[in-house]
């Protein structure tokens, strides 16, 4: 993805020079350089997306998780409530099951990009099976698309329930009934 082009491409230059960047420094400095070249790419959508959603990525990657599956769901609900402000203001919805379809297709996208690279090193068998891969996730994306979508109001309550879930085990309310 373009996301992981820039920062890949950002840390090799800085490791070319001597300086070993953080991951948020690298999504910083990426978007930066681009912006510079290309002042434009603030109004376009895809890029927003992209970058909120990297941003998501890095956050959701530090929330405690154990086992391969919750690790996996954190980091693409990270990624899902980062882009979240994005998708109701550009589309006034966003898609409830998202974080299962991405783990879903997140397999799916890893094989075929592999596939795909190495298949354009002459192997021309994996390009195909990067091909069906690729109209895999392309089929997922088109089912997904006619589930629900929550749109402002179901989605901030969403938000609110998930923090009251989350924080309320850690308060210590006593009650007391006279």
């Amino acid at each position: 993805s373009l996301a992981a082009a820039r920062l890949i491409v950002t840390r090799d230059i800085g490791e070319a020079v001597g300086v070993v960047l953080e991951a948020w420094q690298l999504l910083s400095l990426s978007v930066a350089v681009l912006v510079v070249l290309d002042p434009g790419l603030t109004d376009n959508v895809g890029f927003q997306l992209s970058v909120a959603a990297t941003a998501g990525v890095l956050i959701g990657a530090r929330w405690p998780a154990k086992g391969v599956i919750r690790r996996a769901l954190a980091v693409t609900v990270g990624a899902q409530v980062a882009v979240a402000p994005l998708l109701l203001f550009h589309f006034g919805a966003v898609p409830l099951l998202s974080p299962v379809v991405n783990l879903l297709a997140a397999p799916l996208v890893t094989v075929s990009t592999l596939a795909g690279a190495i298949g354009a090193m002459g192997f021309g068998t994996l390009v195909h099976l990067a091909s069906w891969l690729a109209e895999l996730v392309l089929l997922l994306a088109r089912t997904a698309s006619g589930w629900p979508q929550l749109g402002p109001a179901a989605f901030g309550g969403l938000v609110v329930g998930g923090l009251a879930a989350a924080l309320l085990p850690r308060l210590r309310i006593h009650v007391v009934i006279p």
